[in-house]
Formats: structure tokens, sequence, C-alpha cells
């Protein structure tokens, strides 16, 4: 379709269509495998958190964003609802006086009903999938549902049903609602609730909880995918908790679900982190425990992906806009353009069959993706002799070869794509 006229005037005719697009209705195969209309595929997605607050209030940066997002990727993340409703059981007045900026970063009921529509048709006409979201509480169960009734109903008068790819009840329902203290209630409203969303919008639901336990599962439980929020920490151990999860539920045959990473940390930099204390110390670093490292991005994007996971790339100025979404340093053009240069984008097929839980193998039995830390002490063990390969860091494409892989110092992550002799 073409880009609408008023974009054009905005600024928007040279921004473009998705870099990566998906075709059609995004969706999880009997498996858990993410498809689109082409089959299986490799979704990464960038946050947007206050992309419906730009249409409303500043339309020529909400379409520089969405421009930005559609020259790196294939789709975004954004709030229907935040910071409204915070002070139901006296809980963090904190966020909605101070963090969310007495409701300038805030978005309620009204402002979503207003401004959804016109936020769909901007991704729409660039191509981008989009996954809705919401980080608010809600006085009763019945508000809350009635809610998102009133946003799958937007979805579906609009036409938008398409555009859609991925629901979820709320941002870590077990965290973020009112009944932070009570997780089975939190879950089972999700539940129920999303359930009738999909049959309004048919797109993909999704439930979570925060961190790479038990939970997971339990959590999800009537949805079609595990949203999944591994631990936040910039280091190895982050990318260790993005690997386990898919070996816990999916390699280990507790669930057939899909996982979805809703929020996998990029940077903060060149913005100080803002922290509970300091709120505003800049205005970008809005990231919590931003991840700051090309190696580690690189490496929770690569083994997300090899093992068949859709992940939502998110960085500092993501979640309250005011300064660029594109101006953190490493990440955000980096980690989608390495993704789908260099991963076979049937992988998630390959993951579901393979014999080997850390080198994932195709079906043939012959061609094979390698990816973690080099700490790990995995990349130099194959489980058969390598024939062709070629291998991949943060930097891009290190060599293409045959045989054993040699890294030279100072490397920390590596993607390995190759076939075996």
């Amino acid at each position: 379709a073409a880009v609408s006229s008023e974009y054009v005037l905005l600024g928007g005719g040279g921004g473009g269509r998705a870099r990566y697009p998906l075709k059609g209705r995004v969706y999880l195969d009997p498996k858990g495998v993410w498809c689109d209309a082409g089959g299986p595929c490799l979704i990464f997605f960038h946050s947007a958190f206050q992309l419906i607050t730009l249409v409303a209030q500043d339309k020529p940066e909400a379409v520089r964003t969405v421009q930005a997002i559609a020259r790196a990727g294939s789709g975004l993340r954004l709030f229907t609802r935040i910071g409204a409703d915070f002070d139901v059981m006296g809980r963090h007045p904190y966020f909605s006086d101070t963090y969310w900026g007495k409701g300038n970063r805030e978005i309620d009921t009204t402002m979503c009903s207003d401004h959804l529509i016109e936020t769909l048709d901007l991704c729409g006409d660039h191509g981008l999938k989009v996954c809705l979201t919401m980080g608010s509480l809600s006085k009763t169960d019945q508000i809350e549902y009635d809610f998102h009734m009133l946003v799958a109903d937007l979805v579906v008068d609009s036409g938008h049903q398409e555009t859609v790819a991925i629901a979820e009840h709320r941002n870590e329902p077990d965290q973020t609602s009112q009944y932070r203290g009570d997780p089975p209630k939190a879950w089972e409203l999700a539940k129920r609730t999303m359930q009738d969303f999909k049959a309004k919008v048919g797109c993909v639901i999704t439930g979570g909880s925060w961190g790479d336990n038990d939970l997971v599962l339990v959590s999800a439980d009537g949805m079609d995918a595990m949203d999944h929020h591994a631990n936040r920490s910039p280091t190895a151990e982050h990318v260790r908790h993005v690997h386990t999860v898919w070996n816990t539920y999916k390699y280990n045959g507790r669930s057939t679900k899909g996982i979805w990473r809703g929020e996998d940390p990029g940077p903060n930099d060149p913005y100080v982190e803002n922290t509970r204390p300091q709120p505003h110390a800049s205005i970008g670093g809005d990231m919590y425990i931003g991840n700051n490292d090309p190696d580690y991005q690189f490496a929770d994007t690569m083994v997300a992906a090899f093992t068949g996971q859709a992940q939502c790339w998110l960085n500092g100025p993501a979640v309250r806009q005011y300064c660029p979404i594109d101006s953190t340093t490493w990440g955000f053009t980096e980690c989608p353009e390495l993704l789908h240069t260099f991963m076979p984008k049937d992988v998630g097929v390959w993951a579901m069959q393979t014999p080997n839980p850390s080198w994932i193998i195709a079906p043939d039995g012959k061609r094979f993706v390698y990816a973690g830390l080099t700490e790990w002490g995995q990349y130099p063990r194959p489980p058969r002799p390598i024939g062709k390969r070629i291998v991949v860091t943060a930097a891009g494409l290190l060599n293409e070869g045959s045989g054993p892989v040699v890294l030279p110092e100072g490397v920390k992550s590596l993607l390995i794509v190759g076939e075996f002799a």
C-alpha cells in the first residue's frame, strides 16, 4: 500500500517500508514455530512504548520513530496504556507523579481510544507489524477486561488484524498488575481476557512472568506463547537464561508453546541510566539495567533466534522517548541486520528436531547453527567434524572456510552457520 499523503506531508514519504517485512498473518504452528504467510520466519521487533503518545502530541516525531524502525526491522511493541491508575491499592504513586512526568508520558484509556487507530495506520503504512501490551493498573477486573475489548474492537473496526501480530495482556502480569501479590489471580485474569481478545482479533496472545523459572509456563496457561523476560544482567548470565528457557520447556518436551521475548535489553549509552533515586538523570537512560555491550547483545539475539524464539529489543529512549529512538549506541540497526543476513530463517523448525541442544542441527542431519559465548567452551567441540562454515561476530562476518573454528583474542560471542563434513 502507498504511504498515506498525511505522512508524506510530515516528511514521511522517504521513510520506506519495513526492511525485513513479515508477510500476512503472524502465527505459531502446532509445534510452536513462529511463521508468517511465507512459512517459518525470524521475528525481531523494536520497542516503542510511547508511540501513541507521540501520535497524540508530536506527530513528526511519531513519523520519524516509525521510519527509523522500518529502516531497521520488521515491527514494534507499543503500550496501549501505561502509567495510568497507578494509585490503585496505593501502589507506587512515584511512577505516575514523577517517573511518567505527571501525565506527559502517561497513556490512559481516552488517549488510546482517540489515537490507537491512527497509530496502527502509521505502522501499517510502513509495513510494520505490531505487538500490543499494557503497563497500568485497573480499579476492577471488569474495567480491565472492557479496556482490552475496546482495543480489540478498534483493531477490528480499522481492519488492522494483520498489522497486530502479537498481543500481551500486560507487561509482566505478576509484577505490574493490581494482583502483584497474588500471581495466580493475575494470570487467570490475563487468560480469560486474552482468549476473548484473540477471538476478535485472531493474533498470537502471550502470557508471562518475570524470570527464568517454572512460573513462565504456568503464567502462560491458555496462551499461544510464553512471554519470557529473563534475568536482566548485561552479562553472560542473561544470555544463559535465554538458552535455558528454551532448553527447559521446548527441547525437553514440556511445552509446544512459542516463546516471545518481550523485553530483551539493549543499551542506555550514551545516556546515564535512570534509576528510582534519580528518575530524570538523563533524557534517554530508561532501560532498566541496560546492556551496552555489543558482544552480549549479539549473543542474546542469536541464541534466541537459533532456538526459535521471537524477540523484541528495548533501549533506553524507547521507554519514555524524550529523545530519538535510534540515538543509542550499538544494536538498533546492527542486531536485526546481522540476524537476517546470517541466520537461516527456518531455524525454528531445526530447533524443534535437533538431537543436540547446543548445536542446532537441521532435519537433513547435515546443516547446523551454533550461537553462544566463547566462555561456554562449546564452539571448539562440535558433535561432528565441521565442513564448510562461516563465523560471524558482533563486528560482522569474521571468516568463511572449513574445519575447526579458531578465533582471535577478544572475541566474546559468535555465530557459526555451516555443514558437517
